[in-house]
């Protein structure tokens, strides 16, 4: 009897700890023209715990550096900022979009094409990471991905 409720307590703590975590989702890159070293991604991250999680760093071994930034639209202006770190509120998410926050992947030597895979890791605060692995599709019918999903890994 005690090994079973050790076992069921066992079980409940890793769900908690899953359940708790901070996850990346719907991880996705645009494909670019061959020649353009610069391509543009997207996810969702969701910080399903009580406090504020801060994205402080995202990087793939396939760019040489990858940068957060928002594009904001005013006056038939767009504008397109660097953000050095972004926090998720608590219980919250954010959507990473073409009109809004993206990823902007720098010196990708060998462009992928639609279908391959990149990792791409993202730092949060607390050491915490997640490394999911982001597709490479076509821009037209792009949204509504579901490929590419991660949960925060400690640090150890």
């Amino acid at each position: 009897m005690r090994v079973i409720a050790a076992a069921a307590l066992a079980g409940a703590l890793t769900l908690a700890h899953a359940a708790g975590s901070v996850r990346v989702a719907e991880a996705w890159i645009e494909e670019g023209p061959p020649d353009v070293p610069v391509l543009a991604g997207y996810a969702t991250i969701h910080n399903p715990t009580a406090q504020t999680a801060r994205v402080l760093n995202v990087s793939s071994p396939r760019a040489e550096r990858i940068e957060i930034h928002r594009s904001e639209i005013t006056e038939n202006t767009v504008t397109m900022t660097r953000v050095d770190e972004l926090p998720i509120p608590p219980g919250g998410e954010i959507r990473f979009t073409p009109a809004g926050y993206h990823l902007m992947i720098y010196g990708v030597a060998q462009p992928p094409a639609a279908g391959e895979k990149l990792p791409v890791e993202f730092e949060f605060d607390g050491a915490r990471k997640v490394t999911v692995e982001a597709i490479v599709r076509r821009s037209e019918g792009s949204a509504g991905a579901v490929e590419g999903s991660g949960q925060v890994e400690d640090a150890p």
